[in-house]
């Protein structure tokens, strides 16, 4: 039996710089799963978060792909080790 885990779908996370600057700054990404919530925040690095029933950090990443993929590989672990072969 193959099984595939479901690509995460990242929506943007935008804030306004200030009050007197009201231009939206895409400043992350969050994606909702099962597991909770995975989030992609632009800091010195760009950090990769899952916040559910625990918080956990992933990891700290050059690349916004790389924090993508780090996401998901983490993701398709922990649902993949919920599933028993017959």
């Amino acid at each position: 039996m193959a099984v595939k885990v479901k690509a995460l779908v990242w929506e943007e996370i935008h804030y306004n710089r200030s009050d007197q600057e009201p231009v939206p700054e895409l400043v992350g990404y969050d994606a909702e799963s099962i597991c909770g919530y995975y989030n992609i925040k632009f800091e010195a690095t760009i950090d990769v978060t899952l916040d559910g029933f625990q918080y956990y950090n992933i990891g700290s990443f050059d690349e916004i792909d790389e924090a993508k993929a780090a996401a998901q590989a983490d993701y398709e672990r922990r649902i993949l080790s919920a599933i028993e072969e017959d």
